[in-house]
């Protein structure tokens, strides 16, 4: 699972202060290889696609006061405690995300011979693998800030 807090991380403004709503994304998009990864939220659910490019990158959206469990609300105001978010300012919505390996990497190893490497002893066992390294895209819809988070695709080799 991936956690995107947001916020202003700074010491200037109290946690309990409530983030400016003009700061507070209530949607992002999240882009990444079609072929390999497929963005689902906290119960499994796929994120709805809004469109796919010609190199196979595809965008989703997860949007707030969805019937999505991708968001988390803010550690923000009189009840917030201080270990729940990094953010020491005010916070916004928390993004919870979590991948699906697609069909394509799922059921072959076509992908992982055309893109990926092998590496050797790669587990603690001594067993060998096929990585496939991809980085995933997630972008703010009001602020526009975006984040690219790598993501290492392994499967075992029998």
């Amino acid at each position: 699972m991936i956690v995107i807090d947001q916020g202003l991380d700074t010491t200037q403004l109290s946690y309990k202060n409530t983030l400016d709503p003009d700061l507070n994304e209530t949607e992002f998009y999240i882009q990444s290889d079609d072929r390999l990864l497929i963005p689902v939220d906290m119960r499994g659910g796929q994120l709805p696609k809004t469109f796919t490019d010609t190199d196979s990158i595809a965008t989703y959206m997860a949007i707030e006061n969805r019937q999505q469990a991708s968001f988390r609300q803010p550690a923000s105001g009189e009840s917030a405690q201080t270990g729940y978010s990094p953010i020491q300012g005010p916070r916004g919505a928390s993004l919870l995300v979590s991948f699906t390996a697609a069909t394509s990497i799922a059921s072959s190893d076509y992908l992982f011979d055309q893109i990926g490497t092998t590496v050797s002893s790669f587990f603690p066992d001594s067993t060998n693998a096929k990585v496939i390294d991809s980085v995933v895209r997630i972008v703010g819809d009001k602020t526009g800030i975006s984040i690219d988070v790598p993501i290492r695709i392994v499967r075992a080799i029998s």
